[in-house]
Order: C-alpha cells, then sequence, then structure tokens
C-alpha cells in the first residue's frame, strides 16, 4: 500500500469514530411527575362532652388533637433522553 493509500485509510477511520462518538447524539428534554403520599400533622379540635353540675348535666369541653394526615405530592422533574434519528 502507498502512502496515499495509507493517509486515506486513517483519515477515514478517524471520521468513522467520530461519527460514531456519543458526542453528536441530538438529545430532548422530557418532563415527568412523580407523585408519592406525604404525611403531615395536623390540629384538629375535638368537641366532647362531660357530666357536670349543672343544669342539663352535660358540659361541653374543647380540646385540640394532632392526628397525622395524609397528602399526594406531585413532583415536576426533567430528564435528557436520546432523541429521534
Amino acid at each position: 500500500m502507498n502512502i496515499f493509500g495509507e493517509w486515506l485509510f486513517l483519515l477515514w477511520t478517524i471520521k468513522a469514530s467520530y461519527a460514531l462518538s456519543t458526542d453528536h447524539i441530538c438529545t430532548r428534554t422530557e418532563n415527568y411527575t412523580i407523585t408519592s403520599m406525604e404525611t403531615y400533622v395536623q390540629p384538629v379540635v375535638v368537641n366532647t362532652y362531660t357530666w357536670c353540675l349543672q343544669v342539663p348535666p352535660r358540659c361541653p369541653r374543647m380540646r385540640t388533637e394532632m392526628r397525622q394526615r395524609y397528602r399526594i405530592k406531585k413532583l415536576f422533574q426533567r430528564q435528557s433522553v436520546p432523541g429521534e434519528i
């Protein structure tokens, strides 16, 4: 093989490896949602009645309790995915 053929082969392999590298793959951004259950504590007013020495013999009583509640939490994120050719 002559020098020109070797030089041409070398240029072709460099070009082919450069074209196959992942640097030239188009990417697109895709949005997606993650949903999860989140727990939190909420104050709740509870009305009860107790016996007492009044007329009527029941007295209202209010107290505050901390109760565990659940809510759906949505988290929006982005992800880069390879684009279509």
